[in-house]
């Protein structure tokens, strides 16, 4: 059962969305997919193929079917069969996540690398499949045409952002809108509700979810700076913390979960040196040596990673 306040919070949203758009949720009954969805799916796959074309798709299939199989488990009975949820990486530093509505779900290395645990990843991933059930990147695109320039801006302004303008660039209108800017407060409050709803009824302990953009906004503020992705911005972060808090309050009844982070850890730990790697070849040093002092916690004998550690330290 969805607790009275977040279920409040819910119809708020649902009908601030509904009252421009009035779509319904591909779980529901009465949903028929619109002419328009099918331009978008097509146009979906475009940007996709291009992403797979580039070499900035992380090719690890454990990691890979690990991702797939907490989203499975995250995902619920009423929407299995109605969504193909697809988990794709993306080998790239910066703090990211994001969702196309054909429900490709692309996740960067560097938040893998930066969050604790797999309740920390199923908060993350119920999120983004939210958003993919709800047909928020339709809701949102029908209300977006102003914001189109802003879009543009960011293509043309981050090229030069280390390790970004590539990604920028194979990133079409679709996915620069889902990964950069995020959706309105509400929608974006509505995928925190139903992905916190649906992480809980796996199992997952609740009180793992806030720690994640607790754990992030701690990060950004220690190098006093933003990433350019929307993980990476603090307003939009704090906003997913306070929401996991209201629900979480709502709730009255948190007794615990899995949490699971030694088995998250292992199954990351390639990624958290990748991304780790990458930090050091964009000068984020402070951010590598993090990275590198973690994934030696788990392989404390590795010797790639004491070189990555000594090439930090001799580069800064």
């Amino acid at each position: 059962m969805i607790p009275r306040i977040c279920k409040l919070l819910l119809t708020v949203a649902l009908l601030a969305g509904c009252a421009s758009t009035n779509l319904q949720p591909v779980t529901s009954g009465a949903y028929q997919p619109l002419a328009e969805e099918k331009r978008i799916n097509l146009a979906c796959e475009q940007e996709q193929q291009r992403l797979a074309d580039s070499e900035m798709i992380y090719d690890n299939r454990k990691l890979t079917a690990y991702l797939n199989a907490v989203a499975l488990k995250v995902l619920p009975d009423e929407a299995r069969g109605k969504v193909d949820i697809e988990i794709i990486v993306i080998n790239n530093p910066y703090c990211n996540a994001f969702a196309y509505p054909n429900a490709k779900v692309y996740v960067h290395t560097g938040i893998l690398a930066r969050m604790e645990n797999e309740a920390q990843l199923a908060t993350l991933l119920g999120h983004e499949m939210a958003h993919v059930t709800h047909r928020h990147l339709l809701r949102e695109r029908r209300s977006i045409r102003n914001k189109a320039a802003g879009l543009a801006s960011f293509k043309a302004t981050m090229g030069s952002v280390p390790l970004v303008g590539e990604l920028s660039s194979a990133l079409g209108e679709l996915g620069t809108m889902a990964s950069v800017s995020g959706y309105s407060k509400e929608l974006e409050t509505e995928a925190d509700n139903i992905g916190f709803e649906w992480m809980v009824a796996a199992g997952y302990d609740p009180r793992e979810a806030p720690k994640l953009f607790a754990h992030l906004m701690a990060e950004m503020e220690e190098e006093n700076r933003e990433e350019p992705f929307f993980f990476g911005s603090h307003p939009k972060l704090q906003d997913r913390q306070t929401n996991y808090q209201t629900c979480i309050a709502a709730r009255g009844d948190v007794t615990g979960g899995v949490i699971n982070r030694k088995g998250y850890e292992k199954a990351v730990a390639l990624a958290i040196y990748e991304t780790a790697r990458l930090d050091l070849k964009a000068g984020r040093y402070a951010k590598a040596v993090k990275g590198i002092q973690r994934y030696l916690k788990i392989y404390p004998r590795s010797g790639r990673a004491h070189y990555l550690l000594g090439e930090v330290y001799r580069q800064r």
